[in-house]
């Protein structure tokens, strides 16, 4: 009888492993870069159960068969029935076009993916495709749009909109009432003051201090920032 009992538990125990197998839905992340490569790692720690990452797709055609274990395709397999897309590379036109081009594809979803480890209020608004890293935090009434990449240590304040496309690299802080436009690079330990609108296509420096607005497609840099235009 403890025999019988210790093969139904040894077979019970295979069909739960199974089960949750199958459970899994396939990912890919769009580039197999340095950003790519931290969102691989931050779903095999933190969604192993809900998303299986089956490969990265990458647009050159000196691709590496593999990355961390995990085959390297080209953007034809985006073809494939019930497929998820995360992007996972910091180029802001880029990642718009891109995400401008698969959105219509009715075979293709845009999940959200949030470290365990960051702090996202419950009444902040997110569009689809958003990342954000690990130690983060998402304040009240925060609204972030499509394909928004939020890396390492970066606080959004209150009632802060940062539109589609944008990346923000980590350490920053964005305080309340920002508004950031779409397609705009912020760098490492920037910071943004109450109030100010960012415009779109605008490229914040890495530790730059932002006491003004800074117009469409606009160069901030420096402690306080001085306001480039692009040539």
């Amino acid at each position: 009888m403890l025999k019988v009992k210790l093969l139904c538990r040894d077979l019970w125990e295979k069909m739960v492993v199974i089960n949750n197998m199958t459970d899994t839905k396939d990912l890919v992340i769009y580039g197999a870069g340095g950003l790519g490569r931290e969102i691989l790692s931050l779903i095999r720690r933190d969604y192993a159960d809900e998303w299986q990452v089956v490969g990265f797709i990458v647009d050159c055609s000196d691709r590496p068969d593999m990355v961390e274990g995990v085959p390297v395709f080209s953007p034809e397999y985006l073809k494939t029935a019930g497929l998820a897309v995360v992007f996972g590379f910091a180029d802001t036109h880029q990642k718009n076009k891109r995400l401008t081009q698969l959105e219509c594809c009715n075979n293709l979803s845009f999940p959200n993916i949030l470290s365990r480890q960051a702090i996202v209020s419950p009444d902040a608004k997110l569009g689809k495709g958003v990342v954000v890293t690990d130690f983060c935090n998402i304040s009240t009434k925060a609204t972030i749009g499509d394909a928004v990449f939020i890396n390492m240590g970066t606080l959004i304040g209150h009632d802060v909109v940062i539109e589609r496309a944008c990346s923000i690299m980590p350490q920053c802080a964005v305080s309340g009432f920002v508004k950031v436009g779409q397609e705009t690079f912020i760098g490492a330990h920037s910071f943004i003051m109450q109030g100010k609108n960012i415009g779109k296509d605008v490229t914040i420096a890495a530790g730059s201090v932002v006491c003004r607005d800074v117009d469409d497609g606009g160069i901030a840099m420096g402690n306080p920032a001085k306001v480039l235009k692009r040539k």
